[in-house]
């Protein structure tokens, strides 16, 4: 933990040197990212449910079955007889 934090501090220190103006504009969109994650506090995002459309019907009825229970998709593969 303390090597990492050690490097950090280095590459900052480093960055300062090559070029301050362009360390500040980096620190400052991270630090800006940083604060819109914490605002938004995305938390459970289910990336799957927007892509639901793209699998084929074919695929849904005859390889697997996809089901859409409490707005999460579920994948099931039928039992073999």
């Amino acid at each position: 933990m303390w090597l990492s934090l050690a490097a950090f501090v280095m590459c900052v220190a480093i960055m300062f040197l090559l070029s301050w103006i362009m360390s500040l504009v980096t620190l400052f969109v991270v630090f800006a990212l940083y604060l819109l994650v914490v605002y938004r506090k995305p938390g459970n995002v289910n990336l799957i449910s927007g892509y639901s459309e793209l699998i084929p019907e074919c695929c849904r009825t005859k390889v697997f079955s996809v089901r859409l229970i409490n707005n999460k998709i579920c994948v099931t593969i039928p039992e073999a007889m």
